[in-house]
């Protein structure tokens, strides 16, 4: 029998055409592609959903214990004693809060900043903070008196004579910018005028309404002095402050003198800066320190 041949098996790979041939690369590039859509969408939707149920409940939680504004919620700055007790129930009183619904309403710390300080005792809000659940505190600044302004005397019976004695209402209180004080806590606390240094020889009434400058320059550079003196006061015993106007017919200048309470004299001059204040003053102490008192200093004590 003849002897069949046997062909052999050729593993031979059929090649496609080029365009049926597959990149690799820009594969995995659209898998990928695809699976940040998913991926987005599905963000979206949960997004979607979750505004959706916030959307339900939101006046809910909003008007909550937690979130709920109230003014007896609202805590400030511990007050000195010569504060009135009444600060926070006078602010809130004349303030528009009542009609915030929740701490969260829109413009409610700055409305509750601009309460406070429009107050006459108030120098500065320094902060205002919520925190949780539905507290706001207010960081305060509080004003303090320096002086006291000393204007003249006014005779209290009909004849127009009298006894010519000091009344505390006669009095008025600024801090150490020239700022008018209410007098409530000194009429009340008459004694504690005499804690405190005066300026006299001024002829004007306060411009405006107490929290404001008193609006004249004698008060206000008085009321610096004052205050550079007053942590020593209690050595040198000044009790008064006298600003003299000078003026040659173009340049008005204010030159102070200063009385101990034994009216020992002491030439300030004009009101430079806190630095030539601050010269002075350590001037005075030297005085103290070499003498015992300002009083026992013979003749002027001239510091210009």
């Amino acid at each position: 029998m003849p002897r069949i041949k046997k062909q052999k098996r050729t593993s031979e790979k059929i090649r496609l055409p080029r365009h049926f041939q597959e990149d690799d690369g820009n594969h995995r590039f659209v898998k990928l592609m695809f699976s940040g859509v998913l991926v987005t969408l599905f963000m979206l939707g949960l997004a979607a959903l979750g505004y959706g149920a916030w959307s339900r409940i939101k006046s809910e939680v909003l008007h909550s214990d937690n979130y709920r504004f109230s003014p007896d919620r609202i805590f400030i700055t511990e007050l000195p004693s010569w504060v009135p007790e009444t600060l926070l129930h006078d602010v809130l009183t004349n303030a528009s809060l009542h009609d915030r619904e929740t701490v969260l309403t829109p413009g409610l710390l700055n409305d509750v900043a601009s309460a406070f300080s429009s107050h006459p005792w108030v120098e500065e809000v320094c902060q205002v903070r919520l925190e949780y659940p539905a507290m706001v505190h207010v960081d305060l600044k509080y004003r303090e008196a320096v002086c006291f302004i000393k204007l003249p005397r006014i005779q209290e019976n009909r004849n127009g004579s009298g006894d010519g004695a000091d009344e505390p209402k006669h009095y008025y209180p600024v801090d150490r910018k020239g700022v008018y004080l209410p007098t409530d806590y000194f009429l009340e606390n008459a004694d504690s005028l005499d804690r405190f240094i005066k300026i006299d020889n001024i002829m004007s009434m306060p411009t405006r309404a107490v929290g404001h400058p008193w609006g004249d320059p004698a008060v206000e550079q008085g009321a610096a002095i004052a205050a550079i003196l007053r942590d020593v006061n209690h050595l040198m015993k000044i009790e008064t402050i006298r600003p003299e106007r000078k003026t040659d017919g173009k340049t008005l200048r204010i030159v102070f003198q200063l009385f101990t309470a034994n009216k020992t004299k002491i030439i300030w001059g004009e009101r430079l800066n806190e630095q030539d204040d601050l010269r002075k003053k350590e001037k005075l102490l030297e005085l103290v320190r070499s003498s015992g008192s300002l009083d026992h200093v013979p003749g002027i004590i001239d510091l210009t």
